[in-house]
């Protein structure tokens, strides 16, 4: 069955494996399996620039079952496909320095003979959707929500920045009201906006096939508005009524540098919204939406699609998605560590050695965990 199911793949892999040879992939048992099925809808580039561990490749098995219609695989040819990505392809590897993974070459899912139905719904530019996995970015699993969730992101700054990551703060991003919003953690879903322009920002675009609505529509549950508004403050890019809809369908939160407008309905939606504030004027007096789900600035830091938003009173984190596992991991350490040393420093222990702890405090520390 084994060897039937791999010519089936070798001899029907359509056009999205053109240009490309399976030595793409590294040697070894598995190497044909893997190419015959993901060449069947999508070049072998995402596989080649993720890291994710067995249980993480096993899983984006069932995902693309249960979301692209993919036939579900025989035990035997499942077995030999997780093993061999999550031996090539695990969070041990060192991934190269290239662009964001989870932006592909254009042709993507939307196209895939495998997949049983056609999502509908208008695209952005030439970019596609990011490769959403169990409801959020493949990678960022359940887990890892919940673990960040935990983890503020004063924390989070300071590990990135010793992981040599130094622009992950998006300036500008504040909860409108301090204390109300809840901690977020998601999958960044982009959008820019440009300098207005009187040919392009009119009423007339608000229906247009690039519109700010049309970019809503485009965003699953769970992930996080990012817009990139230069940081005007003279015109709010979305009021109440469009945060009313990226509410209903499970935004996890809007983040920008700009402003939002219809305050106190924006607060009534209960979308978590972090921005400079708010004002009247509609974007258009000031801004020209020009398009979604491609790399944007904001705040004075780059976002890519699918990169991992984290914000909460303090404002709004940019996590790299190749670093997601590591820093999560070292970010839950460190929130361990400090809550330990507060009550070190409650006890009447003075800061030098403690706070940054020292090779004695460290061991004091791990003997106290056990």
């Amino acid at each position: 069955m084994k060897t039937l199911v791999l010519v089936l793949l070798l001899f029907t892999t359509p056009a999205f494996a053109q240009g490309e040879e399976m030595t793409v992939l590294p040697a070894g048992e598995g190497r044909d399996e893997t190419f015959g099925l993901c060449t069947a809808c999508h070049n072998t580039a995402i596989i080649r620039r993720t890291r994710l561990s067995r249980p993480q490749w096993d899983g984006l098995m069932d995902w693309m079952v249960e979301k692209h219609g993919m036939n579900p695989l025989d035990a035997e040819l499942r077995t030999t496909i997780v093993d061999y990505l999550a031996r090539h392809f695990g969070p041990a590897a060192t991934p190269p320095r290239a662009r964001n993974p989870f932006l592909g070459s254009g042709a993507g899912y939307a196209a895939c003979p495998n997949r049983q139905q056609q999502k509908n719904g208008a695209r952005g530019n030439s970019f596609p959707r990011p490769f959403f996995f169990e409801g959020s970015i493949m990678g960022f699993t359940p887990a890892i929500r919940d673990a960040l969730l935990g983890v503020t992101t004063a924390t989070l700054t300071t590990v990135l920045l010793k992981k040599g990551v130094r622009f992950c703060y998006i300036a500008g991003s504040r909860p409108l009201v301090s204390g109300k919003n809840r901690r977020i953690a998601g999958p960044a879903f982009t959008l820019r906006f440009t300098p207005t322009r009187e040919d392009l920002a009119t009423v007339d675009s608000w229906s247009s096939p690039r519109s700010t609505r049309a970019a809503i529509e485009a965003m699953e549950e769970g992930c996080v508005a990012v817009a990139d508004a230069m940081g005007s403050q003279a015109a709010g890019i979305f009021g109440d009524i469009l945060c009313a809809r990226m509410a209903k369908k499970g935004v996890a939160g809007l983040v920008t540098d700009g402003m939002v407008r219809d305050g106190a309905g924006v607060l009534g939606t209960g979308l978590p919204v972090f921005a400079q504030g708010s004002v009247a004027p509609a974007s258009l007096a000031a801004l020209n939406f020009v398009g979604w789900q491609e790399p944007i600035g904001c705040g004075g830091t780059t976002v890519m699609p699918g990169d991992i938003i984290v914000a909460d009173d303090d404002g709004a984190v940019v996590i790299p998605i190749a670093l997601l596992e590591a820093v999560t991991e070292a970010a839950v350490e460190q929130e361990r560590l400090e809550a330990w040393i507060m009550r070190e420093v409650e006890k009447g222990v003075p800061l030098p050695g403690l706070y940054p702890a020292n090779a004695e405090t460290k061991a004091r520390y791990e003997a106290e965990r056990g």
